[in-house]
């Protein structure tokens, strides 16, 4: 015990040399799915980095928050924006975390040859300087791409792949190929195998965490009258569907699915649709501009081919906030779409949706969202084909009152793995908190 007021003084500056510095004790740096989202372009991704600044200042709510790239303010949120050269000129000795928004990013493909850096070089520097670093999967197979692609990981690092399916086969390659480098095709860690599993932990996306704000007024208005009567079945529906895309494209799809919903509306009369574009980047080719004119198409096929049919386009086709689509979205009964991040949104909100898509990752966050029997009765594999929307709508509808209430019930265990995403920011010891090295559920 310390008798003296030197004594006291020598303890206190052991101390402070002893004890680690906490994530939150200094700026928390943020790279974003894409180094430059200057405007709202995928709603996706802004769903993503709006989650994780409403994620940071809700877990560090003192720390500075900046985000490395170009990215729109956010209602209520302060943070600053840096270039990348900034960010090697001095801002990442001063970062007491960092968090990158999609471990695909991590093998050097994060902004190209512009910047001629990868994230590895970021992974390797922050690891040099024990800074915890958050590589959170922004795809399901990413995670298995991402660890085949680091040569060495931070040691103070968090790794998180998407939905039970990804986390298993992360961690069985990584076992299986521990000590046996040479003989791999892939770069893979040096470190040891249970340093490496240890942390690796099954979550879920971030944009199950995200807030909702006020939908524009005129959605509002549209809403109230479709759902005054209380008989209505109001479904919100995207039709960006991969696959159909590439083969078909948009102007031939726009009246093949307007055709579509025309059906399911004549066999189910009470049914009315708010067509929610999801994507406003640049890349329909020579048919539309963006996805909201795409939408905008639909509409106009669905009034020439049964103009009885309620039909309504969000925000009149134009850019929005991710949080005004969620309040829209809460209040309808359900949600049909191919893209990803429109159905984890929905899903956010207590809303089930029907998937348009063959692509495996959708089966995996479905079994995490549902189970396996309704999973498979929730995904439509061959939507364009003729008669295949309609008929699944139609069954949709049937199963809406029993898909709703078992989201309901995973939505609490779905919201605190999202949560999880984060808790490089609450490092014990240099490690990601206790329970990481379980078993992937």
């Amino acid at each position: 015990p310390a008798t003296s007021p030197e004594s006291n003084a020598m303890l206190v500056l052991a101390i402070c040399f002893c004890a680690r510095p906490r994530p939150c004790d200094g700026p928390i740096a943020i790279f974003p799915p894409v180094p430059s989202i200057t405007t709202f372009c995928s709603i996706g991704d802004r769903a993503i980095v709006v989650s994780a600044l409403h994620e940071v200042r809700r877990r560090c709510p003192n720390a500075a928050t900046v985000v490395v790239g170009k990215v729109l303010p956010v209602a209520g949120i302060n943070f600053t924006t840096v270039t990348i050269k900034r960010w090697h000129q001095g801002v990442a000795q001063e970062a007491s975390a960092i968090i990158v928004l999609a471990t695909d990013m991590l093998d050097g493909r994060w902004g190209g040859n512009r910047f001629e850096v990868s994230m590895l070089n970021i992974a390797q520097a922050a690891d040099a300087r024990g800074t915890p670093f958050a590589a959170i999967s922004f795809t399901y197979a990413s995670s298995v791409n991402a660890v085949h692609s680091i040569e060495h990981f931070p040691a103070s690092s968090c790794l998180r792949p998407r939905s039970s399916a990804s986390c298993v086969d992360v961690r069985s390659r990584i076992e299986a190929e521990a000590g046996t480098a040479t003989n791999c095709s892939y770069p893979v860690l040096k470190t040891a195998s249970a340093l490496r599993s240890a942390h690796l932990r099954h979550t879920m996306d971030l944009a199950f965490l995200l807030p909702q704000t006020s939908p524009p007024a005129g959605d509002k208005a549209w809403l109230d009258d479709q759902l005054r009567s209380g008989v209505r079945t109001v479904l919100g529906v995207n039709l960006f569907v991969y696959p159909s895309i590439r083969k078909t494209g948009f102007q031939k799809l726009a009246q093949t699915y307007a055709g579509e919903l025309c059906a399911a509306h004549q066999t189910n009369h009470l049914l009315s649709v708010l067509l929610v574009a999801h994507d406003f980047r640049k890349r329909m080719g020579k048919d539309y501009e963006h996805e909201g004119l795409y939408m905008l198409h639909v509409q106009l096929w669905c009034a020439r081919l049964c103009p009885s049919f309620p039909v309504h386009v969000f925000n009149e086709g134009q850019p929005y906030e991710p949080t005004q689509s969620k309040a829209a979205i809460a209040r309808v009964h359900g949600v049909v779409s191919g893209l990803m991040h429109f159905l984890i949104i929905s899903a956010g909100a207590g809303t089930p949706g029907l998937a348009l898509t063959p692509v495996d990752k959708f089966y995996e966050l479905y079994d995490d969202l549902y189970g396996g029997e309704l999973a498979r009765a929730l995904i439509v594999r061959r939507a364009s084909k003729l008669g295949e929307l309609r008929d699944a709508i139609s069954r949709f509808v049937i199963l809406l009152d029993r898909a709703r209430a078992i989201l309901a019930a995973s939505l609490p265990r779905v919201r605190r793995m999202s949560g999880w995403n984060l808790d490089v920011l609450e490092l014990q010891d240099g490690r990601c908190v206790a329970g990481i090295a379980g078993p992937c559920v």
